[in-house]
C-alpha cells in the first residue's frame, strides 16, 4: 500500500475507504465481499488513465497474481 496509494493520488483518486479495506456490514443481498476499497475519481477517464499507466502496472501485476477482485466503476452526481 505504501507505494500504491501515491499512484492513485497522482491521477486524482481519493480513497474514501482505507486502501487496506474498511469495516463493513452487509445488510441485504447475496454478494459476499471480503474487503471493500472505495476510491473517488474525478472522472471515469482519470480512472482509466491510472489503470493503464506505467505507475500502476507493477501493482496490477501483483494484484493479478494474488487476487481476483470485483471492480465496478460508477458515475457519480454531476457537480
Amino acid at each position: 500500500v505504501k507505494g500504491y496509494s501515491p499512484t492513485v493520488e497522482k491521477f486524482g483518486g481519493e480513497f474514501l475507504v482505507s486502501p487496506l479495506g474498511g469495516k463493513f456490514e452487509k445488510i441485504t443481498g447475496d454478494w459476499e465481499p471480503r474487503k471493500i476499497i472505495l476510491v473517488r475519481w474525478p472522472s471515469m477517464e482519470a480512472y482509466h488513465r491510472w489503470h493503464e499507466s506505467e505507475d500502476y502496472r507493477p501493482w496490477m501485476e501483483l494484484r493479478r497474481a494474488s487476487a481476483t477482485p470485483n471492480i465496478i466503476l460508477v458515475e457519480g452526481q454531476p457537480n
